[in-house]
């Protein structure tokens, strides 16, 4: 999907994965993430924000919040973390993130709500009055205010199937006077997701029903609480683009994750501010008849992948990309495949796609690189949720028994 991008805005990332990969450093199965290119993506979205009066809490999921992008990311100017997960709150406050919003796509668990709360996030995002009462229980004690969001909805809004949930926008009110009633507890933004959505008809962004009630919410809540919301939050497809077409809106909020690596499916034309910063690298298993097999791992079932660079040489970047395909959700994802390959493609050879990743649901690896207009460096390697990794040769390197 973003293959035309990337060799249209990052050429040498894809050299340098393809170099990694020949030498043994990395394995197939490899996200491969470039830093620099993570640092200027954010600092984009952060001077954008600012010149709209906005603040944005990033999401790593996409990328798995290893380290260096951590740093990268706090590096180009965005300083809170969103965690969709609670596993994905202790990772990102492990590393020093600062957490700007919890519970928004996943509630947290009730054994969970104490420790999150310790890591004082800005936000508390909630789903229920019974989500808030949750919480409530172990506020208490800290006696100070926790800022609740509310995550609202409506009939005609949309939502990602295993997404579903938020506050009817018949009863924010309602549910809002009840939750202020739990003292420290105190209703302080309006959240949805997603709130745009990329047309593919004209290639731009659109809002969606959802954006409206985030919008009607807030209304609703100011009026009937007598104080302005700090928090309109409007996660989706954030980008430079989408924060100027937010801005509009009077929002106070959004998320950028994919811009970050330049992979919202607005940046698949390589037009956009935001510089392509991500490849997925594979290796050839075995080839039967015309089809070659290649690792498989941390593939994502909407990922869009339709081809793929394949060579054991910088030259072979050059050759047209080859028809690509990954397996469909119902299998295990031990391979994806080339389809009617060339007489050129061989077994060992490095295959390189670009696509729309969730690392944090695969069983992948990431790597980081850095200097890749200079001196290509490899930063290191991680697993999909951040654990330092070693793989082969590389496990010497980095100091492995």
């Amino acid at each position: 999907m973003f293959l035309e991008a990337t060799l249209k805005r990052n050429p040498r990332l894809l050299q340098a994965a393809l170099t990694f990969h020949q030498a043994g450093l990395i394995p197939p199965n490899t996200y491969v993430l470039d830093y620099d290119a993570v640092q200027a993506n954010a600092r984009l979205l952060s001077q954008a924000a600012s010149a709209a009066n906005m603040t944005l809490f990033f999401i790593t999921k996409q990328i798995g919040h290893n380290p260096p992008m951590l740093e990268a990311i706090q590096r180009g100017g965005l300083r809170k973390g969103t965690a969709v997960d609670v596993i994905e709150a202790y990772a990102l406050a492990s590393n020093g993130v600062t957490l700007g919003n919890v519970g928004h796509l996943t509630q947290i668990p009730r054994h969970d709500v104490k420790p999150v709360l310790m890591l004082n996030p800005e936000f508390f995002t909630v789903f229920s009055y019974n989500n808030a009462q949750q919480v409530y229980t172990w506020a208490l004690p800290f006696k100070r205010d926790t800022q609740i969001m509310l995550r609202v909805s409506h009939p005609g809004d949309f939502f990602y199937p295993g997404q579903v949930g938020g506050v009817d926008l018949d009863q924010v009110v309602e549910v809002a006077r009840a939750i202020n009633d739990l003292p420290p507890l105190r209703v302080a933004g309006v959240t949805s997701y997603p709130c745009l959505e990329y047309d593919e008809a004209t290639g731009e962004l659109k809002p969606l029903p959802n954006l409206e009630t985030v919008l009607k919410a807030r209304d609703l809540l100011e009026r009937a609480l007598g104080y302005p919301l700090r928090c309109v939050d409007t996660p989706g497809a954030t980008s430079v683009s989408a924060i100027k077409l937010l801005s509009r809106y009077g929002v106070t909020h959004a998320e950028p994750g994919h811009a970050l690596t330049g992979t919202t499916p607005l940046h698949a034309s390589g037009d956009q501010p935001e510089t392509s910063a991500m490849v997925y690298v594979s290796e050839v298993s075995h080839i039967q008849g015309d089809t070659a097999y290649i690792f498989g791992g941390g593939f994502y079932r909407r990922s869009r992948v339709k081809a793929a660079l394949v060579g054991w040489q910088p030259e072979d970047l050059n050759e047209p990309p080859v028809p690509c395909s990954h397996p469909a959700p119902d299998t295990i994802d031990y391979y994806g495949q080339l389809d009617n390959i060339p007489s050129r493609v061989r077994v060992g050879d490095t295959v390189i796609m670009a696509f729309r990743s969730q690392i944090f649901v695969t069983h992948s690896f990431v790597a980081a690189v850095r200097h890749i207009n200079d001196q290509p460096q490899l930063m290191g390697l991680w697993d999909a949720r951040g654990h330092p990794a070693v793989y082969g040769v590389a496990a010497e390197r980095y100091g492995a028994d």
